[in-house]
């Protein structure tokens, strides 16, 4: 990877080294999950190119998973 990489680029190299271990959640019968998994992804994505600080990034997102398991 060349030093001048960017975020994204550091982010994407991580993530390629990684797939062998990565697992895809699904909660079965979980009305909108589709919604819920796309607003983390969003959210982690978000994270680690440094559009948001990471912990914000979460915290936003499981704010929004708890308002919508909550029904």
């Amino acid at each position: 990877m060349p030093e001048q990489a960017g975020a994204y680029e550091k982010a994407m190299a991580i993530g390629a080294k990684g797939m062998d271990v990565v697992r895809t959640l699904y909660v079965p019968g979980c009305l909108g999950f589709e919604r819920l998994n796309k607003r983390l992804q969003d959210a982690v994505e978000a994270g680690v190119i440094g559009r948001k600080d990471i912990q914000a990034a979460l915290d936003d997102a499981a704010t929004y998973w708890n308002s919508k398991l909550k029904r």
